[in-house]
């Protein structure tokens, strides 16, 4: 029987539909994978347990005799392990995604380096057993409390689903214990208890959040549930389905099963995109590459615009962008037909944002269809998105883009002004000598931004209006091996900062994406190439 709620609205069957196309792995961790598909395989229909014959070998090898196998051992393995592995393995195959059975050896060890963690953090999705040996989920709360560490020490932490398959009475309580169990091991991990539903106690807990990896606990068949639960109990053929669902659950939002219908599709075609990039061109590459050398640019960094560009052709010829136009729609209906159109409290989206009295531009605070609180940070969080570089690793260069944040001493103590850097791309690399960025000044004091970064924990919108008069340089020495202005993060600090030749500080604040970046040093040469000339005044207010 399927577990999957028959009356999703639009964005769940979005986001449902999205999880079932890009899950491709589970791994499935259990102590007794192997002695639980040796009994099984070895039950006959009914009446005496009989081993296989041992089959004779090619040429004149001895035969292995194969291992003895009790009827005791058997039965116990059996009543220990009575779980349909097989009939999990074969749904999850008939849904196209590959499930790994793991048996851990025993006092394995349990770290980073281990390979419990690496098939774990690898997977998709991750299964795990809770009683490992009769350890009372000692090793579980030990992997668990990994994971999460390596969440909370990345950059960019990467979400992913782990649910405890246990035949515990009570699945609370197993909750509970790895709640308690992960914050011993490691009180620096960032986490929420879900409550199972709302006015619940926080004892009755429906997940776990350890920054970005989710915990469910589901039970296995045939052991007493406390009532509360319901269908946590899940069968092993509804497995798939039922982690397949929780999966949505954890990524439902409408950008999140976006990004996940776009990556399976990016999936499903990387053998064609391998295609595209046959062995044959390696030799008009390799002449690409010795010519664009010799001339002094670096043919290596051509690749990554033309592999984007590619995977950019295989998102657009999908109907993903339709079927989020369709979620959207929907979503917004469903809202304003639950509470009528929505007013919007803030003084920050009454601000009218430029002339409607043809309806062209809809003021800021007719948006505000989602929230009646209208949460401002939101909107400068998905601003981010939209406009500045994500940084997936600890690098920082200064390039055309970037924003930087430079504090100076005047009468009352000190002094900080946000600035971007205009230099051209070429002019940022390939660097020997000392060498002078340009800088235009960006106004934080408006309360309106051309662009928004994030300083700590505050969101700071800056506004740029091209002046001649707001232009900074300032001198930098590159690094002497990579040939570019690299920020330097010294220990026990947060920020990047790039240092002058002066030995001035400028903090590294964002970057902006390349087309973003180009538009502002393209308002700045406008404003630079303006034309005055000698006209006659009343041609010229004739011709407005």
């Amino acid at each position: 029987m399927s577990s999957i709620p028959v009356d999703q609205t639009s964005s769940q069957t979005f986001a449902f539909e999205a999880a079932r196309s890009f899950v491709r792995t589970v791994v499935f961790v259990d102590d007794e994978v192997y002695a639980t598909n040796q009994a099984l395989s070895e039950s006959a229909p009914s009446g005496e347990v009989k081993s296989p014959e041992t089959r004779k070998h090619a040429g004149k090898a001895n035969p292995v005799a194969e291992p003895p196998h009790s009827a005791e051992g058997q039965e116990n393995a059996r009543s220990e392990s009575p779980f349909g592995l097989r009939e999990m393995a074969d749904a999850f195959a008939n849904m196209g995604i590959v499930c790994a059975l793991h048996q851990p050896k025993a006092n394995h060890p349990i770290n980073q380096d281990s390979a419990i963690f690496k098939i774990c953090d690898s997977a998709d999705i991750c299964v795990l057993d809770w009683d490992m040996g009769g350890d009372n989920g000692a090793k579980t709360i030990a992997l668990l409390a990994e994971m999460a560490d390596k969440r909370n020490r990345s950059e960019v932490p990467p979400l992913q689903l782990v649910a405890i398959y246990t035949k515990r009475d009570n699945l609370f309580t197993v909750a509970d214990n790895i709640l308690q169990g992960v914050e011993k091991k490691n009180s620096s991990v960032e986490f929420l208890a879900k409550p199972f539903e709302p006015g619940a106690s926080t004892a009755c807990i429906d997940y776990l959040m350890f920054k970005t990896l989710r915990v469910i606990t589901l039970g296995k068949p045939g052991t007493r549930k406390t009532t509360i639960l319901g269908n946590r109990e899940v069968r092993e053929a509804d497995l798939p389905e039922r982690l397949i669902h929780e999966f949505a659950r954890m990524s439902s939002g409408i950008l999140q099963s976006a990004v996940i219908s776009q990556m399976a599709v990016v999936r499903n075609r990387v053998y064609e995109l391998l295609g595209r990039f046959s062995t044959d061109l390696d030799s008009a590459f390799l002449t690409h590459w010795h010519l664009c050398h010799r001339a002094g640019a670096e043919a290596s960094e051509h690749l990554t615009p033309v592999i984007l560009s590619e995977m950019e052709s295989i998102l657009e010829d999908s109907n993903i962008a339709q079927e989020v136009h369709r979620v959207a729609k929907s979503v917004l209906n469903e809202k304003e037909s639950k509470a009528g159109k929505p007013t919007c409290p803030n003084d920050g989206c009454k601000t009218d944002i430029g002339p409607d009295k043809e309806n062209k531009r809809p003021r800021l605070k007719d948006a505000c269809v989602l929230h009646n609180d209208c949460p401002l940070a939101e909107h400068d969080r998905f601003a981010i998105l939209l406009a500045n570089r994500t940084f997936y690793d600890a690098s920082r260069i200064l390039t055309q883009g970037t924003i930087v944040k430079h504090e100076f001493p005047n009468n009352e103590g000190s002094e900080s002004e946000y600035l971007i850097c205009l230099q051209p791309l070429c002019d940022t690399v390939r660097l020997k000598n000392s060498t002078s960025f340009l800088f235009h000044v960006l106004d934080a004091s408006k309360g309106k931004g051309s662009v928004v970064v994030q300083d700590g924990t505050n969101f700071i919108r800056l506004y740029f209006k091209p002046d001649v008069a707001s232009v900074r340089t300032v001198s930098f020495q590159p690094d002497a091996q990579e040939q570019c202005v690299r920020a330097t993060k010294t220990s026990g600090e947060c920020d990047f900062t790039f240092i002058t030749c002066n030995s001035d500080k400028f903090t590294w604040q964002g970057q902006l994406k390349k087309d973003h970046a180009l538009r502002i040093v393209n308002q700045f040469a406008s404003q630079l190439a303006r034309v005055g000339l000698t006209e006659s005044e009343w041609l010229r207010l004739l011709s407005k």
